[in-house]
């Protein structure tokens, strides 16, 4: 250890920051220390912490006031509370944390103590999922390549910090989430080496694997595998006229061929008819590994108002795709993509 450092607790009485413990601590924009608790109705739900040069007697050699750094400590709003200390997440540019109201990111530019809402909501789309889930305060969560992985139960939601799907009451974009499902009941998560290791209530270790098939240990501890399956599917499309029907003329699809590629894809209605439209198959075609490639079929869908598009896998072959894109009529006029 290097000589003349110090541990500073940050426990309540150190601080005297309100009456509420303290559930996470995070670096924010301009080295400013973000301190979380709770929602509660006797304490702020953030404190700033900021390093400030003051005059001080006590460490003066003499008489005179002497300059020292000290941490100061100003509270802020009563909004947002943070569940607990595993949960929170410094990402490149993102500052990242689950509440009771979902999955939020701090202001990082406006790091004030003025502010009545110091972050942003970026869960809306998985919110009715996330937050009916048993043991929510029991959540962990761990940040890799601007992933950030939040751990529930036998479950864990994937968001792409980088990539922003449709706004929220046209305000806040929203992040990209993924669902995991079937994991072993996660009690411990962090990263090493790049890669995010998992710990189940058994004492075993996981990690996620390259290829695309999953182990398990079945009741007598024996190590089987069995195909991944993927599942993505938009949210009910109106295309710019929720009151209009529409009728789909083209269904075109951007994917990557990276290894043997095989997946389904559709469409489903606001009766939740699903369509397998075509399945993308590498078997049989030749294709240059690496390079992206465009399917386009004919999928007449008659008079819909709502339509959702999905692409589904169920074996142990790749599946990775950029972009649906559906040319559509609107009173038997060509109106776009």
């Amino acid at each position: 250890y290097p000589e003349n450092c110090f541990y500073v607790p940050g426990i309540n009485y150190q601080f005297n920051i309100g009456d509420r413990p303290i559930t996470g601590l995070m670096r924010l924009s301009d080295s400013v220390l973000g301190i979380f608790k709770k929602l509660s109705d006797s304490d702020s739900t953030i404190y700033y912490g900021e390093v400030k040069t003051v005059a001080s007697r006590l460490y003066a050699a003499s008489s005179t006031a002497a300059n020292i750094s000290a941490l100061a400590i100003t509270p802020g709003s009563k909004t947002i509370g943070c569940l607990n200390q595993f949960c929170t997440c410094n990402l490149l540019d993102h500052n990242i944390f689950l509440s009771e109201q979902g999955v939020f990111e701090t202001v990082t530019g406006q790091a004030s103590a003025t502010l009545e809402r110091y972050a942003s909501h970026h869960s809306y789309y998985v919110d009715k999922k996330l937050l009916k889930e048993e043991n929510l305060d029991n959540a962990m969560a761990v940040g890799c390549d601007n992933w950030y992985y939040l751990f529930l139960n036998n479950k864990a939601y994937v968001a792409d910090v980088t990539i922003h799907s449709e706004p929220q009451h046209d305000t806040t974009q929203q992040y990209e989430f993924y669902m995991y499902t079937d994991l072993p009941t996660v009690k411990s998560c962090y990263r090493w080496n790049n890669e995010i290791l998992i710990g189940d209530d058994n004492g075993c270790i996981y990690m996620f694997g390259t290829d695309f098939r999953d182990e398990y240990l079945d009741d007598e501890r024996n190590v089987l595998s069995r195909p991944v399956k993927c599942y993505w599917e938009t949210r009910p499309i109106d295309f710019g006229y929720p009151t209009k029907a529409k009728t789909t003329k083209t269904l075109t699809l951007n994917y990557m061929v990276l290894n043997r590629t095989k997946f389904d894809y559709g469409y489903k209605t606001v009766d939740d008819a699903r369509v397998i439209s075509d399945t993308v198959d590498t078997k049989e075609k030749e294709f240059v590994v690496g390079y992206p490639r465009t399917t386009q079929i004919k999928e007449k869908i008659r008079k819909v108002m709502f339509v959702s598009f999905f692409v589904e896998s169920n074996n142990d072959k790749d599946c990775e795709f950029d972009r649906i894109s559906v040319t559509y009529t609107l009173q038997d006029k060509y109106r776009g993509v």
